[in-house]
């Protein structure tokens, strides 16, 4: 695939942002509170593979329970754990575009995570923008080397 200008570029990643959106939303209408707190998806095609957990309020207590506020609402939550984009594309604003998409998901979204950062730009920005090392392990542990962290915000 080639993109042979800006248009193109954008027609591409707003295609491929709704197409990622669709089953991420189809996944959250198979995830509830009881039987099925979180559900695990692919997410595969020429450009781009990606690995999402979709999480159900009380799954979203659980996980974040090390940093959660105790007047924080809680609602569903994404973690998105592992992506791989064709080469020609990197860089090319994709992930910015779909984090901008989902803060506007039906159900609404309490948290995005990115699970294991070892990019270091990835890392830097998300850090600039607001996103905290979410912690792994037993209360009180020490946190992780930030590259390779998981990352998250808060809506």
């Amino acid at each position: 695939m080639t993109l042979d200008c800006e248009t193109d570029l954008q027609a591409w990643r707003e295609q491929l942002v709704e197409r990622v959106v669709g089953e991420i939303q189809e996944t959250f209408s198979q995830t509830g509170e009881g039987a099925f707190p979180m559900r695990s998806r692919h997410f595969l095609d020429d450009q781009l593979a990606m690995y999402y957990r979709c999480l159900a309020p009380n799954a979203v207590r659980a996980r974040y329970a090390l940093s959660w506020a105790s007047d924080q609402q809680a609602g569903c939550g994404l973690v998105i754990a592992d992506m791989t984009m064709a080469r020609q594309l990197r860089g090319k604003g994709f992930l910015g575009a779909l984090l901008s998409r989902l803060k506007s998901l039906e159900p609404p979204l309490s948290h995005i995570e990115l699970e294991n950062v070892y990019n270091a730009q990835l890392m830097a920005s998300v850090q600039a923008q607001g996103w905290r090392q979410r912690p792994i392990g037993p209360l009180g542990a020490p946190m992780r080397d930030p590259l390779g962290a998981c990352w998250f915000t808060r809506l």
